[in-house]
């Protein structure tokens, strides 16, 4: 019986080290997220990344209807997936460097 009573105290004690431990965690990345919330780079790589993801997208449609000879309708072709993209990481790569 005194064994499993040792047992058990180790256990209550590591769960309680372990709860220690993400409660601290989740405390640190919370002020890490709303220091991060107060830079204005913050707001200008969002801004970034919504511009030229758009723009890409936009540019990329409008250069394939352009060559199959269609009108340039970029909001009713649904093959922008891969430009949007492209963009994307084209806004977070600058986002970074700002």
């Amino acid at each position: 019986m005194n064994l499993a009573n040792g047992s058990l105290r180790v256990l209550v004690w590591t769960i309680d080290a372990v709860i220690r431990v993400v409660i601290g965690s989740l405390l640190v990345l919370r002020a890490e997220a709303l220091r991060l919330l107060r830079l204005r780079s913050t707001y200008a790589t969002l801004l970034l990344l919504a511009a030229l993801s758009g723009l890409r997208t936009f540019v990329a449609v409008g250069w394939t209807a352009e060559e199959r000879g269609g009108d340039v309708d970029p909001l009713s072709s649904g093959g922008a997936w891969a430009p949007f993209v492209d963009g994307w990481a084209l806004g977070l790569v600058f986002g970074t460097l700002v």
